[in-house]
């Protein structure tokens, strides 16, 4: 529910997908428009560290418009391609659980934001509302002398499930 949070490790739930969130992460419920039978749905889980600073967050939603994870990806990419400041590298493809991604990292000097970008399709014909796409945003917010924790980050992409 929105305005929850803890620390992992837990599986969080609710009627449409479950994740699981590991040790070592705290996590708040920032939005979680979710309730069964809408046809629109949203978590924002912010992913905090031991300190329970806010270091990512992961957006989880069914309202956007694009049709891939490269679509999805590329919007992002070319908001930043031509700026000054930011230099974006590491642009890779990944498959984590259910979702193909995109990772990048956009390097704005003093800190380094890696993104994870995936989408899905949902396909179930007797259910006009699911049949939507699942749009995946997980941004991870660095300074450039603290290490990124990707291995944690896959692993909570790799652990969604639709339900």
């Amino acid at each position: 529910a929105e305005g929850d949070e803890g620390v992992g490790p837990v599986k969080l739930s609710n009627s449409y997908l479950s994740f699981e969130i590991p040790e070592g992460f705290g996590y708040y419920i920032d939005d979680a428009n979710t309730e069964a039978g809408e046809s629109q749905f949203q978590v924002i889980v912010e992913l905090r560290n031991a300190d329970g600073n806010k270091i990512g967050e992961l957006l989880i939603n069914n309202r956007g418009g694009l049709e891939s994870a490269d679509e999805y990806a590329n919007s992002t990419i070319d908001e930043y391609k031509d700026s000054e400041t930011v230099t974006i590298s590491d642009v890779d493809s990944a498959t984590f659980g259910i979702f193909d991604v995109r990772h990048f990292s956009l390097d704005r000097g003093f800190m380094v934001d890696n993104r994870y970008i995936g989408y899905y399709q949902i396909a179930d014909e007797s259910v006009e509302y699911r049949n939507v796409h699942l749009d995946l945003e997980l941004k991870g917010y660095y300074y450039k002398d603290t290490p990124y924790p990707a291995e944690e980050c896959e692993a909570i992409i790799g652990s969604i499930v639709i339900k």
